[in-house]
């Protein structure tokens, strides 16, 4: 019997480790979504963004960073899909049907990817009174 015990332990050791592991690899590999879900606990912004937390009407944390890039430059597109692919590859989970009805930027895409406990918003928006497209990338959870 102690000797079942000394494996069960040994094997939970090991499984913490483990986890601890694929975690650390997991920030490593994924560092936007990463600093984005810890943005409130350490209150880094990502590379060359603006970030804020929220609170969602039904009283979840929210996180928003976005980039201004200029007017309709092609860097704006090419940093979402990046963004978008990285999420694909860091969080498992599903792509959602957005609702994309807005009336105040000149042009808006929005993609919305839903993870088990957090749902990750990516949207490209065009404000020519402004000069920039902006590229958001939220997190609620």
């Amino acid at each position: 019997m102690v000797g079942c015990m000394t494996f069960n332990l040994l094997s939970m050791s090991a499984l913490a480790a483990l986890l601890g592991a694929v975690a650390t690899a997991q920030a490593a590999d994924c560092p936007r979504i990463s600093a984005l879900e810890e943005f409130e606990r350490l209150e880094v912004p990502l590379e060359r963004s603006t970030c804020s937390t929220y609170q969602t009407q039904l009283g979840r944390l929210g996180i928003s960073c976005n980039w201004p890039i200029p007017y309709r430059d092609k860097a704006a597109e090419e940093l979402a899909q990046s963004l978008w692919s990285e999420l694909q590859s860091c969080r498992t989970g599903e792509p959602q049907a957005a609702d994309t009805q807005v009336n105040h930027p000149d042009s808006f895409l929005l993609r919305v990817w839903q993870t088990d406990d957090a749902i990750f918003r990516l949207s490209i928006k065009d404000k020519a009174g402004l000069g920039q497209t902006y590229v958001f990338l939220s997190y609620e959870r």
